[in-house]
């Protein structure tokens, strides 16, 4: 199983992505909240307690997908935790 989501929209460790201004919605033009639990975003450590969810659960692979593309800070960041799972 493979599972894909988080930051801005993919699998990532940026708190705020995604989010649009003050609308309290998503880049997508979901409510914030509801997009927020349905991916992986939050701080590093958050981020890595979602990965391990989702380990426990079966998933062997995560497809990353940031909304701060072509910028790699997101992905950075995301390969950093990934690194743990090595």
């Amino acid at each position: 199983q493979r599972a894909g989501g988080g930051a801005g929209g993919g699998a990532g460790a940026q708190r705020s992505g995604g989010r649009d201004g003050d609308s309290g919605r998503s880049g997508r033009g979901d409510q914030f909240e509801t997009w927020q639990k349905s991916n992986i975003v939050g701080t590093p450590e958050q981020v890595a307690e979602k990965i391990d969810q989702y380990i426990e659960v079966g998933c062997t692979g995560f497809i990353p997908w940031c909304v701060d593309y072509p910028s790699t800070q997101t992905m950075d960041e995301f390969a950093k935790i990934m690194a743990k799972y090595r």
